[in-house]
């Protein structure tokens, strides 16, 4: 195994590298190994993220199938009323593929984020404007780390347990892929630079720049973006006791329509929409099944819930498209849902790119 860093750099992809009739150099193959690297491994775009929340438990869908090597945790604390100093905040998160459960720190989850260590606001919070007072932590989570414990061919669910100091605000969480700055050979996809170094012989065999088909593959399929990831607190979720589609009470608009969530499918080819993946957490009264649908630009998507008797459960997996030929190339996504009887309830929300 040979693993080398690399900068992160996209290129200038100048015309005049694939003139024809001219002879091959060096700078045609550092151009295309350049941007066949970067677009499989320093574009990682799946995100899940938290806006001002207290004590609670949410969910997050996350695509593990990916180029990414690495999540990038942060968490920012802010004050609620008049701070008080010995007020803590503790966060525990957990990652499932639905069968096992990273939880410990052999299992990748850094100290700070098993419930284990109290985080506090600064001193400054005691006179400073709210803006000024902040606590920002960060961590790094191995995805190597978290594929020894889960199977990294499934999609995967974070929970986030939030015990908020009385004073405390989690003013922000968020989790996201971190481009990777080096190429490793145990990898199907990059290609090492001291294979395409300026004023190089552009050669074949073992160093040559064979990966670069494989590495365009792996830039198309597996890096992948997260169009929309909402979660809510799981004891006030979003809800329905509907038995036709109606919008789910908590994510109306004042007049009453479906909240439209803006985004932009990835443009791949003219007039060709985005395929994506939608999934959803819900749990269902005892004895019920529902419904929920996704709309889009490009057509309306149903996913079937099943009973799942008051408990908690993640939906099955089904297939969408967004619209990429609209003003602007964006779309808007909205939800509606119904059950059969009882009460529909939703606690996270996410729609990703499918694009196999």
């Amino acid at each position: 195994m040979t693993t080398q860093p690399r900068a992160l750099v996209t290129p200038a992809l100048q015309s005049q590298a694939f003139a024809a009739r001219a002879t091959a150099r060096s700078v045609h193959a550092f151009t295309l190994a350049e941007l066949a690297t970067d677009a499989a491994s320093g574009h990682c775009g799946q995100r899940w993220a938290l806006s001002r929340v207290e004590s609670n438990t949410f969910h997050g869908f996350y695509e593990s199938d990916t180029t990414a090597a690495w999540l990038v945790v942060r968490a920012v604390l802010s004050r609620k009323g008049a701070a008080t100093l010995t007020d803590a905040t503790t966060l525990t998160l957990t990652v499932t593929d639905g069968t096992s459960t990273a939880s410990t720190l052999a299992d990748g989850i850094p100290d700070g984020l098993r419930g284990d260590r109290s985080l506090y606001l600064p001193s400054s919070a005691l006179w400073a404007p709210r803006a000024e007072c902040l606590a920002s932590h960060r961590w790094v989570v191995s995805l190597a780390e978290l594929r020894a414990v889960l199977s990294a061919s499934t999609r995967w669910r974070f929970e986030l347990v939030t015990s908020t100091g009385s004073s405390h605000y989690l003013e922000s969480f968020t989790i996201e892929e971190a481009a990777r700055l080096a190429v490793d050979t145990a990898d199907t996809f990059g290609q090492l630079p001291q294979n395409y170094l300026p004023r190089g012989v552009v050669v074949d065999g073992a160093s040559g720049l064979q990966r670069i088909g494989a590495t365009l593959e792996a830039a198309f399929d597996l890096s992948r973006r997260t169009y929309h990831a909402s979660s809510i607190a799981e004891a006030t979720p979003w809800t329905t006791t509907s038995t036709s589609y109606a919008v789910l009470t908590g994510d109306a608009e004042p007049g009453g329509a479906a909240i439209q969530y803006v985004t932009r499918g990835r443009r791949m080819r003219v007039a060709t929409d985005a395929r994506v993946r939608f999934r959803v957490r819900y749990k269902t009264t005892a004895g019920q099944t529902a419904s929920i649908r996704l709309h889009t630009g490009a057509g309306t998507y149903t996913l079937a819930l099943g009973d799942t008797s008051g408990a908690w459960a993640d939906s099955d997996v089904a297939t969408a498209y967004l619209k990429t030929s609209g003003v602007g190339y964006l779309d808007a996504i909205t939800w509606d849902a119904k059950c059969t009887g009882g009460t529909l309830s939703v606690s996270a929300r996410c729609v990703w790119d499918h694009p196999l």
